[in-house]
């Protein structure tokens, strides 16, 4: 009778083409087990006791303590200790309660050795590994070169534009109170919003010069941003306190230009929703769950009640359907006034030892112009876990969204200056 794998490493291609005899002595030395939440299975810097096969839950990966990543299933981890025969590169534990099979190290060294196949296989997945880093490693470069021109490496001019992406959009409210501290001097709460803000992560398909010396020149990317929606003066807009984009370009072009506080941070999605990685520790997971489709103007009436906008009357509400729901070009397009985005840009004075000294702190306006807006659906089931590290303000999550977006952002202006140097 053939040995029979467990069925949920059946589909895994590391177990591929496998003998009888050799799916036999594989079966033999696998242990499968359930794990409880914050289990450890693996330590960075001591050497490999095995291979560990996620079948169920999730795996948190760490590195010198710091979070690097969450691993869903199914996934293989610890080859590379398992054939050089080195430490193990990071630290695993159980995110949750999880479900793992466990090969020990022996067993692992004696079927590489006596399975030309199984050999192969571990192979392959070595090299997709290697394969898949050289690749977000070229893109990363190519990206900068491509923005950057010889002489005196100028930046590619804009104006910039970024083409139809999928936005999801998750509506929180927390204490006024926190919200309001991240506001500078100048940008104020919307009245009657309370402690309303606004959480988008953004899977940008194409940004793109659109200077004729820029054609062609485009990257990808995933950012994270928090918008309190704000008042500077009589304007109305949307202060954004960090982005957290995981491209450099994306990064560099937006504190270049104008000021944008960047840090770098990482999207994973997931089936229910997706993970956010800033500073290599999770620090927030958004869910949701089936989408519900929306006209343009329901989707409009949706976003100001999950924002605590005074219900308007039964005539108002009908008007703001009739104009959200204009006909749309035959690019599927739709123009609309430049929604103002405030940020505060801050340069550390260089000259000076004090690290609170800056040279330029000021309140900037960046104009950007929606041109498409599309697909609306209203998510089901949302909701936001917010995780050690994040930072900002949490609360409660009201409503999530998803949209088709696309929008055009130009030259920024400066609204107020805080006395550019200060301690």
């Amino acid at each position: 009778m053939t040995p029979v794998l467990p069925v949920e490493l059946e589909g895994l291609p590391l177990f591929k083409g496998l003998t009888g005899p050799e799916l036999s002595s594989l079966t033999q030395a696998l242990s499968v087990r359930d794990v409880p939440d914050e289990a450890r299975l693996a330590q960075e810097d001591l050497p490999s006791d095995g291979l560990v096969v996620l079948l169920h839950g999730e795996l948190a990966v760490t590195v010198r303590g710091a979070f690097v990543t969450i691993v869903r299933p199914p996934a293989v981890l610890g080859l590379a200790s398992l054939v050089d025969g080195g430490p193990r590169t990071a630290s695993l534990a159980a995110h949750g309660p999880a479900r793992v099979a466990h090969l020990p190290a022996p067993a692992f060294r004696a079927l590489l050795e006596q399975s030309h196949g199984f050999a192969q296989n571990v192979a392959h997945a070595l090299a997709a590994e290697l394969r898949g880093q050289l690749k977000r490693q070229r893109q990363a470069t190519e990206v900068l070169d491509d923005f950057f021109e010889q002489p005196n490496a100028r930046l590619v001019p804009g104006p910039y534009g970024a083409e139809p992406f999928t936005m999801y959009l998750w509506v929180l409210r927390d204490s006024p109170a926190r919200v309001r501290a991240l506001l500078p001097p100048g940008v104020r709460l919307v009245p009657g919003l309370g402690g309303h803000w606004l959480l988008t992560v953004n899977l940008f398909e194409a940004l793109v010069s659109r200077h004729e010396r820029g054609a062609g020149r485009r990257f990808s990317y995933r950012e994270t941003c928090p918008f309190v929606p704000c008042l500077s003066g009589l304007t109305p807009g949307l202060f954004v306190p960090e982005l957290y984009p995981d491209n450099v370009l994306a990064i560099l072009l937006g504190r270049e230009i104008y000021g944008f506080p960047k840090r770098f941070g990482t999207v994973a999605q997931r089936a229910d929703g997706v993970d956010v990685v800033v500073g290599q520790r999770l620090v927030l997971r958004a869910f949701h769950g089936e989408g519900a489709a929306l006209s343009a103007g329901d989707f409009g009436l949706a976003l100001g009640d999950a924002l605590g906008l005074p219900t308007l009357p039964a005539s108002v509400r009908a008007l703001v359907r009739q104009v959200a729901a204009l006909p749309i070009g035959a690019d599927g397009s739709v123009h609309a006034p430049p929604l103002p985005v405030f940020v505060r840009k801050q340069i550390a004075d260089p000259t000076s030892a004090n690290e609170l000294t800056l040279s330029i702190d000021e309140l900037v306006q960046v104009p950007f112009a929606l041109e498409h807006l599309s697909s609306f659906e209203q998510l089901a089931s949302s909701a936001v876990e917010f995780l050690p590290g994040w930072g900002l303000p949490e609360g409660d999550c009201v409503a999530a969204f998803r949209l088709r977006a696309g929008f055009e952002f130009g030259a920024g202006r400066t609204v107020r200056r805080y006395g550019g140097r200060r301690r």
